[in-house]
């Protein structure tokens, strides 16, 4: 186990990007209802995360399989540039495999942990609905997970409590803290 103090670059990924390294290095960041997925290679010692804001990309039907040329559509409201894409579950996880795949990784030499998803941002729908975002982006990273034939090793996900992780690109390491509500 790795010391999460040891002397590596830290890296801080804000919602919606994507690290992927072969360098040791440390990638830190806070989720609510935001979801992180980290993909980790121990046969070529790479390491990949995201950070999800969003479960579904309305443009995912337009663009040309790759989320960042995202092809113009009026009534989805699609933009020529799509730089958003990543801050959504469907498109990160997509993008971590290709680049995964681009560098000679196969889907089956990977380990994935889920992490995230907290019931702290419910949105109301009409009078007896309530949309728990959390809930929905832990739903869609599974659905990524599984589309992709990887195998999920470990999850913290759900609570009403938030996450502090910090993830080594070169051991697919994973430290977790929890965040009570009140101090989000």
């Amino acid at each position: 186990m790795t010391l999460p103090n040891t002397k590596l670059p830290t890296i801080y990924l804000k919602p919606g990007e994507i690290h992927i390294s072969s360098k040791p290095s440390r990638v830190t960041t806070v989720l609510g209802s935001c979801v992180s997925v980290t993909m980790f290679s121990p046969r070529h010692g790479t390491g990949a995360i995201c950070h999800i804001i969003l479960p579904k990309c309305r443009c995912k039907n337009n663009c040309d399989n790759d989320c960042m040329q995202c092809i113009y559509n009026a009534q989805s409201g699609c933009r020529k540039d799509c730089a958003d894409a990543l801050r959504y579950a469907d498109c990160s996880i997509d993008k971590m495999i290709a680049e995964l795949k681009a560098r000679g990784i196969r889907p089956d030499d990977i380990e994935t942990k889920m992490f995230g998803g907290s019931d702290l941002v419910s949105l109301n729908q009409g009078r007896n609905s309530v949309i728990n975002v959390g809930k929905q982006n832990i739903e869609a990273a599974l659905q990524g997970i599984e589309e992709e034939g990887l195998k999920l090793m470990t999850y913290d996900v759900g609570g009403s409590y938030g996450r502090k992780i910090i993830f080594h690109t070169h051991t697919g390491e994973v430290f977790l803290k929890r965040i009570e509500k009140s101090v989000l």
